[in-house]
């Protein structure tokens, strides 16, 4: 394999009306991304280079056009993981980074430096803190406001008045049924022309969290996991859902082990949903809603790019170096299937 890129824009409810502009978004990023690699740039800042991109979009619920917090805020979460180096970096809570997933980023690679007195660098910041670090190192820091579209006050008010209905502010600070219907994270994983995989995972998080909430996208081995493997084999994923699921499940890495120990992609994704599922650890109010994007490669060129979600609906985009045009599609389950049940999975060899 000599590089491909895979890429979502999360597991939820996606219009039929703004499906066009969806898969857009997909191919663009995959674009980028394919560009980066070709340019000779690592799985690390590919897979960034191409989050960016869905970050910048007004469409999706990472960076521009986040959902709102209770308090009618942006609170962002990303994370950013090296196959290679197996380094990581992490951001959560922030509101005045323009690209959460560029202090990730920078993050996992100031994880190979040394400070002075033998300190040890940080791999997760959050809030404020965070946001002073990213201003030091030269990332670009915004307004909150600016960072709110349209779209998401609407959805706020929306959500809100229905909250404040229903039983009060405790029930308002819960997930109040809206995982199912609206846009979760976004996310990609590479491989690069060495073979090097990465990983990422950016969010805005559930419309109406607590403020302060760090989702699945900025906790290690739950929003992505890479690593490449010493027999030749590598893997990389990305996941989406409600973050608190993933978080006790430890998604994204449960679903990276499942592959890398199975000879079949999708067979390991269709086991590690079923799982999800069945797991002890989420309660009896959970809606078990997830979706995963994973890629398997092996050293020979071989390789298989695979997709599973149990949400109405998720949106992904791939594409190799080989490739002119990158390929969108969005999975939708049957008519009449259950979300947080039904288990829709796909791949292709890549």
């Amino acid at each position: 394999m000599t590089g491909f890129i895979g890429v979502h824009i999360g597991a939820g409810c996606h219009s039929e009306k703004l499906q066009t502009r969806y898969e857009r978004i997909c191919r663009l990023a995959c674009k980028k991304g394919i560009e980066a690699i070709r340019s000779g740039k690592s799985a690390v800042d590919a897979v960034a280079i191409a989050t960016v991109v869905l970050e910048d979009s007004q469409y999706t619920n990472a960076g521009l056009g986040s959902s709102l917090t209770w308090d009618g805020g942006v609170e962002c979460d990303a994370s950013l993981m090296d196959g290679d180096k197996l380094g990581f970096g992490a951001v959560g809570s922030v509101s005045r980074i323009k690209n959460p997933i560029l202090a990730a980023h920078r993050l996992c690679l100031d994880q190979y430096n040394q400070l002075s007195l033998n300190r040890v660098p940080p791999c997760f910041l959050v809030s404020t803190g965070a946001e002073k670090w990213a201003l030091e190192k030269g990332l670009e820091i915004v307004e909150p406001h600016s960072l709110i579209t349209e779209k998401s006050v609407k959805v706020f008010k929306k959500y809100k008045k229905r909250a404040e209905l229903s039983s009060g502010r405790n029930e308002g600070e819960s997930k109040v049924g809206v995982t199912s219907k609206l846009l979760d994270t976004v996310g990609a994983i590479v491989v690069d022309s060495e073979g090097r995989v990465a990983a990422s995972c950016s969010s805005g998080g559930i419309v109406l969290k607590h403020p302060g909430r760090v989702g699945q996208a900025g906790t290690y081995g739950c929003g992505c996991w890479a690593q490449n493997y010493g027999t030749g084999r590598s893997v990389a994923t990305s996941v989406t859902g409600c973050g608190e699921d993933l978080i006790k499940t430890c998604l994204a890495r449960e679903a990276a082990n499942s592959l890398i120990h199975s000879a079949h992609a999708t067979v390991a994704i269709n086991n590690t949903i079923r799982s999800f599922l069945d797991s002890p650890f989420l309660g009896k109010f959970s809606e078990r809603l997830c979706g995963i994007i994973a890629i398997e490669s092996e050293s020979t060129g071989r390789g298989e790019f695979t997709w599973g979600h149990t949400t109405p609906s998720m949106a992904i985009g791939f594409m190799s170096v080989g490739q002119r045009i990158p390929k969108s599609h969005i999975s939708r389950l049957p008519l009449g299937a259950n979300p947080g049940s039904t288990v829709i999975i796909e791949g292709t060899p890549v």
